[in-house]
């Protein structure tokens, strides 16, 4: 909003722009040190992490003022002038120091920027690893209820009344592969999740005379995806979307702003309207992706979806 429009003003151009070089430089290290307490949290635990918040202060808070601190230190060594001033979108290191606005900023920024994708991916190549080893010790688990399910129907059926004549459609006269599999040791865990394993119910006794038997009913036991496996799998998935939202919106922000920064310290350069444009544009937008990937945060457990039944994996009797 301000601008450069407090430039006439020297004074106030030069507290503004004292302002804003520790602003800005406060923002990227509080960015950094953000992913960085998320993946001490997942990667190692939470009481390490919460260890750390002396050196997250005396980082987020020392290093802004470091890099701010040297502005006037460059000033007396360099002595051009005023090292605040105007800098073509507003007040910040005056144009007799360009060199200063590469230095003492996009350095560090761009070191952030690695770091925080190193961090999110490394917590998203734990989360998918935790991810697959609940889901094989999940199909287990499914395995052998099911499998002791179909060995107990099978020793019902078995004194089940049932004439000979009489047969069944479907499982029970043609029974399902991953069944004849359990039973015969060729069945994988991987192939478990969403197959059907058949089941007759137990023997139901005749409602005229109580002494005989009806004859056993085919039944089904749907095998699903247990809850956690689907609670790490909806976690990965929006950490892929914060994690895709910030990287993108710092190469919007921030890679017009570096290249025309670059560009005016090569002698003899000169910098096309369309890259201040974009600069400009990246400035107003810099604070929106941060923002709206701590919404998607926020929101993403409220947004509707198909949640799976929280029974451990058995999903219905039918």
């Amino acid at each position: 909003m301000v601008g450069n429009s407090i430039a006439p003003n020297s004074t106030l151009c030069s507290v503004f722009g004292t302002l804003h070089q520790y602003s800005i430089n406060a923002s990227s290290c509080w960015s950094f040190m953000i992913a960085l307490h998320c993946y001490v949290i997942v990667i190692h635990n939470p009481k390490l992490a919460s260890s750390l918040w002396r050196y997250y202060i005396i980082y987020g808070f020392g290093m802004p003022a470091l890099l701010t601190i040297a502005l006037y230190i460059s000033q007396a060594i360099l002595n051009r002038g005023t090292v605040t001033g105007d800098a073509d979108y507003q007040c910040w290191i005056a144009s007799q120091y360009p060199e200063l606005r590469v230095i003492l900023y996009f350095p560090l920024l761009w070191l952030h920027f690695l770091g925080i994708l190193f961090f999110y991916l490394r917590i998203l190549v734990m989360i998918q690893t935790r991810t697959r080893e609940l889901a094989s010790s999940q199909d287990k688990t499914n395995i052998d209820e099911g499998l002791l399910a179909v060995k107990s129907d099978g020793a019902d059926t078995s004194r089940s009344t049932i004439p000979a004549s009489q047969s069944f459609s479907g499982p029970a006269t043609n029974p399902n592969p991953v069944t004849h599999q359990i039973i015969s040791g060729d069945f994988s865990p991987e192939a478990s999740i969403a197959h059907q394993l058949p089941r007759y119910s137990s023997p139901i006794k005749h409602k005229h005379n109580p002494n005989v038997n009806e004859p056993a009913v085919p039944s089904r036991l749907t095998v699903t995806e247990s809850a956690p496996a689907a609670k790490m799998i909806s976690s990965r998935n929006k950490l892929i979307t914060k994690t895709f939202i910030v990287s993108v919106g710092c190469l919007i922000s921030w890679i017009p702003a570096t290249a025309v920064r670059v560009l005016l310290i090569i002698p003899g350069s000169k910098v096309p309207f369309w890259l201040s444009y974009l600069m400009a544009l990246g400035f107003s937008l810099s604070g929106l992706f941060n923002s709206t990937a701590f919404l998607v945060g926020i929101l993403w457990e409220k947004w509707p979806k198909t949640r799976p039944k929280a029974n451990g994996g058995v999903d219905s009797l039918s």
